[in-house]
């Protein structure tokens, strides 16, 4: 029981780290504004999962665990099934949906996606200079508004992907 239990916990805990890592990895290779920050990260790693973990981990144990027979010695505990589902197949929803959201909050105000391409090394940040896209001019307070609602709808995606 002990082992499912903790199979279940690390599927759990492995799937938001893909969603934590791609705006890192987007802000780094293509320069756009960064997607979620450190605080963020802390806040769904220590705040918003611990609960549910801990009542995962309190599960009641299944009805015929007592009738299945003991588990081969050579299954391991994070299998490559394990894996694929939590970084793969369900990490790379949530990261999609997550990029959606945060991509939305840019689009509503106004900005092409394609202006956002390299923007993060001038703009973005205290002191940045005016952010020009489609016509529109976008100052400092603005694009620091607009960047921190997009790291709020990235991280909505995420505690509400859990």
């Amino acid at each position: 029981m002990m082992f499912d239990n903790i199979k279940k916990l690390l599927a759990y805990v492995a799937l938001h780290s893909t969603p934590e890592i791609w705006p890192i990895i987007i802000n780094f290779c293509f320069g756009f504004p960064l997607g979620i920050t450190s605080l963020q990260i802390l806040s769904i790693d220590l705040g918003t999962e611990i609960a549910p973990g801990i009542a995962m981990a309190k599960e009641p144990m299944e009805g015929d665990i007592m009738e299945r027979p003991p588990r081969p010695r050579e299954n391991v505990l994070v299998s490559n099934t394990l894996l694929n589902y939590a970084y793969g197949y369900a990490g790379l929803i949530q990261s999609v949906g997550c990029f959606f959201s945060y991509m939305t909050i840019y689009w509503l105000n106004g900005i092409a996606i394609k202006d956002l391409w390299m923007s993060s090394y001038v703009y973005w940040r205290p002191g940045a200079p005016d952010f020009h896209s489609n016509g529109k001019i976008f100052t400092e307070a603005e694009q620091l508004h607009m960047m921190a609602q997009s790291c709020s709808a990235w991280q909505m995606g995420i505690v509400f992907g859990q």
